[in-house]
């Protein structure tokens, strides 16, 4: 994907199969840099308040049947729903921390097949985002964390295989920044807080951004 264009707020996407813990990260990130006074906004996709989520909601539940491209389209549609609000946010200089984004439509359509092209040139026109950290975690321990109530994704052992092997595929050829997500959550946010202070820092971020011990997913 092409570079983003200058623009006065950062986007940073959390990407991994179910279970990594992007979710209680980038919920602990907004937490500290709210504490240092930057306004951020936090975004998870799918986005089920929208009418592409909602129908994305049916389709996870079991009750519509599409095939891979139509999910993927769908997918894809769904982020494109938020794109204004995206943009909104960047342009008055907010940090926005996107819970699956992009990567997550061309990881999970490679997993089931598609074209990696193909699927990228679904999501050309969103804003890029700024760095995406790839939380890496195997499928067992994915299962491990969540044995009940798993989605039509999170069940099957084979497709968490092959999206996180389609995940690694990509941040070796994209400027990612991959943490192990299979240690305990004090360790991956103190690697992942680092990175972030750095980049903000280099964005021009001069407020000071505080860490304390994260709070127990």
């Amino acid at each position: 994907m092409k570079r983003n264009p200058p623009r006065p707020g950062v986007l940073l996407a959390f990407e991994g199969i179910d279970q990594s813990g992007k979710k209680t990260l980038s919920a602990l990130l907004m937490e500290r840099l709210r504490e240092a006074g930057i306004q951020g906004e936090m975004i998870s996709f799918p986005d089920y308040t929208t009418p592409i989520g909602r129908e994305l909601n049916f389709y996870f539940a079991g009750e519509r049947d599409y095939p891979p491209q139509t999910r993927h389209l769908l997918f894809a549609a769904n982020r494109w729903e938020r794109k204004g609000d995206i943009e909104s946010w960047l342009q008055r200089g907010k940090v926005v921390l996107a819970n699956r984004y992009v990567a997550s439509g061309v990881a999970y359509g490679m997993a089931h097949g598609l074209e990696k092209d193909w699927l990228w040139n679904l999501e050309e026109g969103l804003p890029k985002p700024d760095q995406t950290f790839l939380v890496d975690i195997p499928p067992q321990v994915s299962f491990a964390r969540k044995v009940k109530e798993r989605d039509l994704y999170e069940e099957r052992t084979d497709l968490l295989k092959r999206a996180r092997e389609a995940y690694l595929d990509l941040a070796s050829e994209g400027n990612w920044t991959v943490l192990d997500g299979s240690r305990e959550v004090e360790s991956v946010f103190s690697d992942l807080f680092s990175r972030v202070v750095e980049l903000l820092s280099s964005r021009g971020y001069k407020r000071e951004i505080r860490s304390s011990p994260p709070i127990p997913p």
